[in-house]
């Protein structure tokens, strides 16, 4: 049976554990994570926690509606067990009818949900880091290296949690052009906030010689994904090239261990080039959007 709760009937400790022990375990499904993002949420929850579905929400002229919450880019089921067709559709189909419309992300495991109505497909990069550095290196596009060996010959330093989460999210509000809230780097703040409190994630940040911070990224960490979020860089950070040099020392830190580096997009081109450009694959995800009537 699947059953739709609010979070104040959740159990939490079953949900959190339900989610950990999935087989897509990511940052954003755990109560924890939900509970900063997003003031109003619930989920679908199969018999006694077997699998999870995290459904925030929100209001528009008193009607409730499922939303993405920024920062947030998969939520879906979550289960140990395989997710198949049969599954999605019987938990899309249990989503309460109050609310008016539905625009929900899933997760890159409900694979199986094309083909079904009202589904899309989107495209997110992940780079895999299971190889020695310099098999990495060699599969950079030319001008990935290049940028790169412009960045060291800069003196460039790298540094992890340097700053209060407050003067990154700052930094993020001034200097990214995608800035989609007044409120958005206020979330940011929180996120980098919690995550670093549960030890689920860390800031990493290149700064010039001269100590001033040039770019940065938080870095969510989940088992064997680590999600690159929130990038920013000002504008002498990208006449040195400072994020091609963040991401190749993190590629570098990392190298053969089983981890696969999520950067949480792109449908934008000039975006997904450029995580191409470190040999990015393509993963794809569903989103799944339903309208009962216009709010």
């Amino acid at each position: 049976m699947i059953q739709y709760l609010n979070k104040e009937k959740i159990d939490i400790e079953k949900w959190n554990r339900c989610v950990a022990s999935s087989q897509c375990s990511l940052p954003y499904a755990y109560t924890y994570y939900l509970d900063t993002v997003c003031k109003n949420w619930g989920g679908l929850v199969l018999n006694h926690y077997e699998a999870v579905m995290p459904l925030p929400y929100a209001f528009k002229f008193g009607l409730p509606y499922i939303y993405q919450p920024y920062f947030t880019q998969q939520l879906g089921i979550f289960t140990a067990n395989d997710i198949d067709k049969n599954l999605i559709q019987a938990f899309l189909k249990n989503i309460p009818k109050k609310f008016v419309y539905i625009s929900t992300q899933l997760n890159h495991k409900c694979f199986a949900a094309q083909g079904i109505k009202s589904i899309k497909t989107r495209k997110n990069c992940i780079l895999n880091l299971n190889k020695p550095y310099q098999e990495l290196y060699s599969r950079f596009t030319e001008n990935t290296k290049r940028n790169i060996k412009q960045a060291d010959k800069n003196n460039l330093q790298i540094k992890i949690n340097a700053l209060p989460a407050t003067e990154y999210a700052l930094f993020y509000k001034i200097n990214n052009p995608i800035e989609h809230s007044k409120k958005t780097h206020l979330l940011l703040e929180k996120i980098i906030n919690i995550t670093s409190k549960n030890n689920m994630g860390e800031t990493w940040s290149v700064h010039s010689i001269q100590g001033q911070i040039l770019a940065f990224a938080h870095l969510l960490k989940e088992k064997n994904r680590i999600i690159y979020i929130a990038p920013a860089t000002n504008p002498e950070g990208k006449k040195q090239k400072a994020m091609f040099l963040l991401i190749n020392e993190f590629c570098k830190k990392n190298a053969t261990h089983r981890i696969l580096l999520d950067f949480e997009g792109s449908e934008i081109p000039n975006v997904a080039r450029f995580y191409g450009g470190f040999n990015a694959e393509t993963e794809l995800y569903p989103l799944y959007t339903k309208k009962i009537f216009s709010i």
